[in-house]
C-alpha cells in the first residue's frame, strides 16, 4: 500500500468513505484506486486487477478481491456482470 505514495498520484477518497469506521484500510484504498479510473462519460470505471493491484500496492490478485467484496457488501461497489466480471464497476458515490 506503500506504493501510492512513491508513485505520487493525487486524488481525494470520498469524504464520507474516509470517514466510515466500518469501512477497511485496504477498501478505502480499493476505493481510491477505482474512483482514480472513474469514467465520467460511462458511469463505470474498469481497471484490471492487475492495474488495480499495482494501483493499491497489493501482490496477490485475492487480496484485491477481498476487498471488492467488501467494498460489494458495503454497498460501495456494484459490478456490473460481463465478460471481465472483474473489471467493470459502478461506484455507489458517484451516482447511478
Amino acid at each position: 500500500m506503500a506504493e501510492i505514495i512513491r508513485k505520487k498520484r493525487f486524488g481525494k477518497l470520498n469524504a464520507e468513505i474516509g470517514s466510515r469506521t466500518d469501512i477497511s484500510k485496504g477498501c478505502k484504498i480499493l476505493c481510491w484506486a477505482l474512483d482514480m479510473t472513474y469514467n465520467p462519460k460511462t458511469g463505470e470505471c474498469n481497471p484490471s486487477i492487475f492495474t488495480l493491484m499495482e494501483e493499491m500496492g497489493e501482490r496477490t490478485k485475492s487480496t484485491v478481491r477481498k476487498y471488492i467484496k467488501e467494498a460489494e457488501k458495503l454497498g460501495l461497489v456494484d459490478r456490473i456482470k460481463g465478460k471481465f466480471e472483474d473489471q467493470n464497476f459502478i461506484l455507489s458515490w458517484k451516482g447511478k
